[in-house]
């Protein structure tokens, strides 16, 4: 059997009294080494680093976790990002399971909060060994889980290990002698190419640049594979929330697949779709992207018909219907959704029920800047870009991309 990995959310290097608890606990954890792996940040996590590609990953990758509650980490940002992840995972799959261990807290110190962990069994505590003993029961029930962010990982690690050709692994570890990454510090599979992986997205961009700069050579006259390689790491920071909201709704009923998001940017909207494709980049969902708002509905109307004729590669000049349906209709039948990305302005709600009745098999993907419109049947994908963060994420990417010799 797999090893199963156990992620230990926690403050505790923001509360000096926690941390000699999260210490014996980790101890306790990695005395049974035969079974499991510990996914622990040992690290501190500041305000303004970008810290939500480290927490996805670990979020991610898990197979469980226990949540160490303290007071500190019940006011940590970070701590509360991480719960509502691992919270919503819970939710998806009655495989996985978490246990909130509580230290100077209470499961009534966290009711009412939206990520609902006091709805969850744990355990208050007073020591780790008066504690251990249902944390070892709590063990045993643990199995192996995938989401979003593991096949993110594992198309990176394919992607690099069938370029690089690299049996003795010597440019694996040239590229991690050029950053300051150690696999052995963060273990969650046995193959160092996956191990790379996992690391890559856990930095985000443009963290990741050292470490794959030594690998650039391999991807000579290959540019779409390379820029494959980056926009997977560029999408770390997309949480597992997201992509399963939009994955559910994309091969949802028909008629019935809508999503919003509070960006302008239909290249934002594409990474969306990227990690909830599970696809190479270069391979995922087909997105089509539609200008702007018409004076009237007709005219939307035939603008997003051309667009997807264009993608589609169906005669626009005049459109040919049929040929578009058909190609639809097959899209469909091989679960290879379609997404519009399409802004909000001048669009009301009997605009938006006329495009999904019109185009029923297609996902519209709404950017509706700083608005937020009132659009029912709409799932918003949560929880909304802070204020400045897209135009330093783009900017870190197009510096990461010139870095990398990505034309």
């Amino acid at each position: 059997m797999a090893r199963r990995r156990i992620f230990i959310s926690h403050s505790a290097h923001r509360d000096p009294s926690a941390l000699p608890v999260l210490h014996q606990l980790e101890a306790k954890l990695k005395s049974l080494n035969q079974d499991y792996t510990v996914l622990l940040d040992h690290s501190t996590l500041r305000p303004g680093e970008d810290w939500r590609s480290a927490l996805d990953i670990w979020c991610g990758a898990c197979d469980a976790a226990i949540l160490l509650v303290t007071p500190d980490s019940m006011q940590a940002e970070y701590c509360s990002y991480e719960w509502s992840i691992l919270s919503y995972r819970k939710a998806r799959s009655q495989n996985f399971n978490i246990l909130p261990v509580y230290y100077g807290a209470t499961p009534e110190d966290l009711r009412g909060k939206p990520h609902q962990i006091s709805e969850i069994q744990g355990v208050v505590f007073s020591t780790i060994e008066a504690c251990w003993p249902k944390i070892e029961a709590w063990l045993g029930k643990v199995v192996t889980n995938q989401d979003p962010t593991s096949k993110q990982a594992y198309l990176l690690a394919n992607l690099l290990r069938k370029e690089l050709q690299d049996p003795n692994q010597r440019q694996l570890d040239n590229a991690l002698s050029k950053s300051n990454l150690e696999l052995a510090d963060w273990e969650p599979l046995e193959d160092r190419w996956e191990q790379f992986a996992f690391l890559l997205v856990g930095l985000g961009v443009p963290k990741a640049v050292l470490p794959l700069a030594p690998l650039a050579w391999a991807f000579n006259g290959k540019q779409d594979s390379w820029k494959d390689v980056l926009d997977l790491v560029a999408c770390s920071w997309i949480d597992n929330r997201s992509a399963l909201r939009l994955e559910a709704r994309t091969c949802g009923p028909c008629g019935d697949r809508a999503v919003a998001l509070n960006t302008e940017e239909p290249r934002t909207a594409r990474l969306y779709v990227v990690k909830a494709s599970s696809s190479p980049p270069s391979n995922s969902w087909c997105t089509v992207e539609v200008a702007g708002v018409a004076a009237d509905l007709e005219m939307l109307k035939s603008q997003i018909e051309v667009s997807l004729a264009h993608a589609l590669h169906v005669e626009t000049s005049p459109v040919d219907r049929p040929a578009l349906a058909r190609r639809l209709r097959n899209k469909e039948m091989a679960g290879r959704p379609i997404v519009v990305l399409l802004g909000t302005k001048g669009l009301d709600q009997a605009w938006l029920a006329e495009l999904r009745q019109h185009f029923a098999s297609v996902t519209f993907f709404l950017l509706s800047g700083t608005d937020r419109p009132a659009l029912t049947g709409v799932e918003w994908i949560e929880p909304d870009l802070s204020p400045n963060f897209e135009v330093t994420f783009w900017d870190d990417y197009e510096n990461s991309k010139d870095a990398l010799d990505i034309l």
